[in-house]
């Protein structure tokens, strides 16, 4: 039973990691997003 727990609180662990890996990338597309078009004058509404 204790393995088990073990193994359900790794799992969960690299889970979180991965959702935080993710939520970073898209943190830095959109701010990558944000300077091209501050770079390029483009109108930021679009």
């Amino acid at each position: 039973m204790g393995r088990i727990q073990r193994n359900a609180t790794r799992l969960a662990i690299n889970v979180a990691k991965i959702l935080g890996i993710i939520a970073a990338l898209i943190t830095i597309r959109f701010m990558l997003q944000a300077i091209h078009k501050d770079v390029l004058g483009e109108d930021p509404s679009c």
